[in-house]
């Protein structure tokens, strides 16, 4: 069988501004998702970052990803899960078009799609 060959990372010159700002929310739920230092580990010195060059921080617009993860879970299923894994879970596509039962093409569709409907909600509120 012959798999459809499709760049999941083509963006649309018009889904730029979308795409900036969902990739910031994939950001946002990651950061969400690392959960916090248990209390009494809190305050204590790590001693690592001495043999370490620092690393950059990101800069994260928390309140910019609430709002698009507001606007994630109104979405339609298929698409809400499109959207998930191309920017949150970053994984292979083949278990997402298993478990929806879709093909690649209509997979990287979702996504298109998924970006105008968040587009169309940022534009309406």
């Amino acid at each position: 069988m012959k798999r459809d060959l499709v760049d999941f990372h083509r963006v649309m010159p018009d889904h730029l501004a979308v795409h900036a700002r969902l990739e910031n929310w994939g950001l946002y739920v990651h950061l969400m998702r690392m959960g916090r230092m248990a209390p009494m580990w809190r305050f204590t010195r790590s001693n690592s970052r001495m043999w370490q060059p620092p690393e950059p921080k990101l800069n994260i617009d928390t309140h910019d990803g609430d709002r698009i993860e507001h606007i994630i879970a109104i979405l339609p299923t298929y698409h809400k899960e499109a959207l998930r894994w191309c920017y949150v879970d970053r994984g292979a596509p083949v278990k997402l078009t298993r478990r929806l039962n879709v093909s690649y093409a209509t997979l990287f569709q979702l996504v298109c799609d998924g970006r105008a409907l968040v587009l169309h909600h940022l534009l309406n509120t």
